[in-house]
């Protein structure tokens, strides 16, 4: 008589477990990400570079060293948020359709890279006067192959630019290599913003979370909500669930913003 009591409860918990997991079976193995909508590859094209530059340093990924971002990572990525775009969780509509969360925190996807130079150097004075150009075979070699150009220099530090999304920490690495008169190089990051997607994959299952935050953004936002999802290499999704959290505690979510993705 004193055992039934715990076996309610272990049966209750087990039904609240397998109630907040839910799963989405209609996204069929054929168009999980091989034709991708296009509204989501036009609005997370740099959400997802910089998803997968995060998530190869992160992991040591043999690959994180490539300056052109490799497409067994990218497409992995791309194949799981295609499958939660056309899921019909209603979840989906939370972050694609209401809230709008992007990958902006943090996100090494810039089209730009901050490089400091010797002072007294064939690159400085170049640079001084307003050439992309340095003379320099290794430095000018890299400019070339990726696109960029010069927008500029003041005080021995350049900004350099480039229309193409790149692995920007992988670039900026091999420029500083390239010649010692280069003496650091950066990708040049946003100092403010909020929003970030966290991805991660153990074996077959793709693990996401989409994380709106709000409120007092220009260092850390004071308050953030989470959904987590996972996809299979079947590409069915399950929604895990949510988390919220901040400053003062958890805090009911703002108005939706409404971008209607």
């Amino acid at each position: 008589m004193k055992v039934a009591p715990l076996y309610s409860s272990l049966a209750l918990i087990l039904l609240l477990s397998l109630s907040s997991c839910k799963k989405d079976d209609s996204v069929s193995p054929s168009n999980c990400g091989d034709d991708l909508s296009s509204p989501l590859k036009q609005s997370y094209e740099r959400d997802v570079a910089g998803i997968a530059i995060a998530y190869m340093l992160e992991t040591e990924h043999p690959l994180a060293h490539e300056i052109e971002l490799p497409g067994s990572v990218t497409d992995k990525i791309w194949g799981g948020l295609d499958a939660i775009f056309r899921s019909t969780l209603p979840q989906r509509d939370s972050i694609f359709s209401q809230y709008c969360v992007h990958h902006v925190v943090n996100n090494q996807a810039v089209y730009s890279c901050i490089v400091q130079v010797n002072e007294d150097s064939e690159v400085a004075r170049a640079w001084a006067s307003g050439e992309t150009s340095t003379g320099i075979a290794a430095i000018d070699g890299l400019l070339e192959t990726y696109g960029f150009s010069l927008t500029q220099y003041n005080n021995h530090t350049a900004v350099i630019r480039t229309d193409r999304l790149l692995n920007m920490p992988a670039f900026a690495r091999a420029l500083k290599a390239s010649h010692r008169d280069i003496t650091n190089a950066q990708p040049n990051l946003l100092t403010a913003g909020a929003g970030r997607i966290y991805y991660n994959q153990t074996h077959d299952i793709r693990y996401y979370d989409f994380v709106f935050e709000w409120h007092d953004c220009y260092d850390l936002c004071d308050n953030y909500h989470r959904w987590k999802f996972s996809v299979d290499n079947l590409c069915r999704v399950a929604f895990l669930g949510t988390e919220s959290g901040g400053v003062n505690g958890s805090q009911p979510l703002p108005e939706p913003l409404n971008c209607g993705l």
